[in-house]
């Protein structure tokens, strides 16, 4: 997609930077001006703004320390996939030395991570590493989400 956009992909960090703090200024403004490297534009007015205040939530994926970074500065939240105990347990102490960097050691921010969760002990192990949401896909084809749902429900005795 970035080259059929003619966009240079090594330019995406900053260019994200950018488009964060344009969307941040849109839902809050009345009315934005912004000249910057990738986005230029005059009196741009946006409604509705968002009911959630400041703005919604914000979550920034990514496993890289660039991504990590950009979720402690600019984020609500991170989201983190395909990670076992260990890596999620290392990528989210590395995110909490960059939010108290950031100044926001103290801030409520979620945890998103995709990882794997057989019972409510993993359930409980995620949550004891700072896990706020879980992304869990208990089933292998389409066909099988709703027996997978209803199976994994039934072994964390959820609903």
């Amino acid at each position: 997609e970035w080259v059929a956009a003619e966009l240079d992909f090594h330019t995406r960090g900053r260019r994200a930077d950018e488009a964060l703090e344009v969307c941040k200024r849109l839902w809050t403004e009345a009315e934005v001006s912004h000249h910057g490297r990738f986005f230029s534009f005059d009196g741009v007015v946006f409604e509705p703004k968002p009911r959630q205040q400041p703005w919604p939530p914000i979550l920034i994926g990514g496993e890289s320390d660039a991504a990590l970074r950009r979720a402690a500065r600019h984020a609500d939240g991170w989201i983190g996939m395909s990670h076992d105990f260990e890596s999620g347990a290392g990528q989210i102490a590395r995110l909490r030395e960059l939010l108290t960097e950031a100044g926001r050691g103290h801030d409520p921010f979620q945890i998103c991570l995709g990882g794997p969760v057989e019972s409510q002990a993993d359930v409980d192990r995620w949550e004891a590493l700072g896990v706020t949401r879980l992304i869990v896909s208990p089933w292998r084809r389409s066909r099988e989400a709703r027996d997978g749902m209803r199976a994994f429900a039934q072994r964390l005795r959820v609903g």
